[in-house]
Parts: C-alpha cells; sequence; structure tokens
C-alpha cells in the first residue's frame, strides 16, 4: 500500500517543453505550485532573439522563462537550482540527461502520447495514424534514462477520428486526456498515494522514431497500409512529402479527396512497385493504392511565388 505524506507547502513545478500547445499554455492552472517554463529549441532559434509563444505566455502568466538550445541540454541546470524546483513535468521534447532529474525532491514525469509500452519515441502519433490503430493512446509515466520507459503512473485512450492533422489529434490528446490525467497524477505523485506500474521491457511495436520523407513511402508500402490509412496520414501530414512528389519550389501538394475508383491506376500485371508511387493528372496529382488513389491539389505560397517572379 502507498504510504500517503503529508505536506506543509505547495512544490515548486517546472515544465520543459519545446512549444505552446495546449498541453503546456495550461501550466498556470497545474496543481501546486507552476513557478517556471524551460522551452527547448533549435540552436538558430536560440541565438534569433525574437519572442516565442512559449515566452509570451510565460509574461501574460507571470512564470519565469528560459530558452535552452537542443545542443546543451545540461544547460537547464541552472534554472532547475534558481527556480528551486522540486518537481519536473515535461512533454514532447528529448529525452533529457537523467542527472538533470536526480536530485530533484520529486523527481520527473512525462506526458507521452501512446499507451506505453506501445510507440516508445519522438513520433508516436504518427506511427499510430500508420498502423491505422482504432484508438489513440496517452501515458503519464516517470522520467528516466531510456526513452519512455519509466514506470507508468496513469493511462487512457480515445477514439482516433479520421483524416484529421497532427496537430488537431495532439490538442485532442492533450485535451481528452493528458491535462486531467496529469491534474490528477500529480497530487497523487507527491502525496505518494499513486503506485508506479513498472513497464515491460521489450515494446510491441518498433520504435516510434522521427520519419525521414524520403523513407515515408517504402514504410507505408511495407506496411500495406489500407487506401483509407493513406488518406488519413496524408491528411495528419496536412500535405504529402516534398521530396515523393514532383514539386515546384512556390507551391506544395495538399491532400484534396480520396477516390476509391482511381481511372490512373496501374494495370493489372504490373508491378506491384508501382503502388504508392505519384502520377500527374491535369492539376491534379494521383497518390495510386491498389483500391484507389488520395488526390492533391497544389497550394501556392504567395511570397516564394513573388519571390520567384521577381528574380
Amino acid at each position: 500500500m502507498p504510504v500517503t505524506v503529508v505536506r506543509d507547502a505547495p512544490e515548486n513545478l517546472v515544465l520543459i517543453v519545446s512549444e505552446l500547445n495546449t498541453f503546456s499554455e495550461a501550466f498556470h492552472t497545474f496543481p501546486e505550485r507552476p513557478v517556471g517554463l524551460i522551452e527547448i529549441v533549435f540552436e538558430r532559434s536560440y541565438h534569433s532573439g525574437l519572442s516565442s509563444p512559449c515566452q509570451r505566455y510565460c509574461e501574460r502568466h507571470q512564470l519565469a522563462y528560459a530558452r535552452v538550445s537542443r545542443q546543451n541540454l545540461l544547460n537547464i541546470e541552472r534554472y532547475l537550482k534558481r527556480w528551486q524546483a522540486t518537481l519536473v513535468l515535461t512533454h514532447s521534447v528529448p529525452v533529457l540527461p537523467i542527472r538533470l532529474i536526480e536530485p530533484l525532491a520529486h523527481g520527473g514525469i512525462n506526458l507521452h502520447h501512446s499507451k506505453l509500452p506501445a510507440y516508445r519515441g519522438g513520433n508516436p502519433l504518427l506511427w499510430q495514424v500508420i498502423d491505422e490503430v482504432d484508438r489513440i493512446g496517452v501515458s503519464v509515466h516517470v522520467l528516466t534514462a531510456g526513452a519512455d520507459e519509466g514506470a507508468i503512473l496513469a493511462q487512457c485512450e480515445f477514439d482516433r477520428p479520421a483524416a484529421v492533422s497532427k496537430a488537431v489529434l495532439a490538442s485532442m490528446a492533450n485535451r481528452d486526456c493528458g491535462l486531467p490525467l496529469i491534474k490528477k497524477v500529480i497530487p497523487a505523485w507527491l502525496d505518494g498515494s499513486i503506485t508506479p506500474q513498472q513497464q515491460p521491457t521489450p515494446s510491441p511495436t518498433s520504435p516510434a522514431n522521427h520519419i525521414s520523407f524520403t523513407n515515408l513511402l517504402s514504410i507505408v508500402s511495407e506496411r500495406s497500409v489500407s487506401l483509407n490509412g493513406l488518406w488519413d496520414l496524408a491528411c495528419c501530414l496536412e500535405r504529402w512529402p516534398p521530396e515523393a512528389l514532383p514539386i515546384d519550389p512556390w507551391c506544395r501538394w495538399v491532400p484534396e479527396s480520396m477516390v476509391t475508383d482511381c481511372c490512373h491506376r496501374p494495370n493489372v500485371g504490373q508491378q506491384v512497385a508501382r503502388w504508392y508511387q505519384t502520377e500527374r493528372v491535369g492539376s491534379r496529382l494521383h497518390l495510386r493504392h491498389p483500391d484507389g488513389c488520395v488526390v492533391f491539389r497544389a497550394q501556392f505560397h504567395g511570397p516564394t511565388l513573388l519571390a520567384k517572379l521577381l528574380l
């Protein structure tokens, strides 16, 4: 049985994220005492000097703010000490050096968009769309040295909607599962009234790593993604990878429709390798599938087009 601890004062919470989203923008409403937010950015953003949405959010809610480059994660330590952090919360960030977390009175916990131990890694939502799962999982777990390997504190699932962007899917995961879970877990974790459940070492799925655009078509083909799944994937990405499509520099191809009786499919007897290939049909692009095709339209980007014309 867990032993409940009686505390005299609220604990200092620090949130570490890579962007402002539906989870991080609710940080000021979390239990205990939210004191500061650390934003992990790429090197070019670190030196830009521009105010970010995370920084403006902290200014509105009187929270401390710091920006740390992905190349210098150990700089996080100075802010944890300065703000006297006792618990770190993370979401959608690189694996942190465990030496940053170990000195804290209550360590760290992470929000992950899958039902662990499945889909450990940095891009779990996209891989769940590729695998055409019916339900999206969300887990809150203890931070450890391994990627998403810590003991599970709480989990939930929701029905995966069809044909939505990754941003919409992430927003639903945070709103419907992530925020309710984290607000229950924080006081239970601090009071010692929750029992962490150790994860099995092997994961039932491949690592949910980030996918290069050049590898996407081969992954889709190898997994025999259905036509509906291909349409969902195109909508999830909001465009098809430019490396996979013939495209002009000033436009991108965005999903328009799914056609179940596509007259431009390869004839019977042509190699299976021709499935998941694209074909220009008038002003549209068709991504071929054994059961039809996904149709893309060109979306022009005005500023880039203007610059091209002026050259």
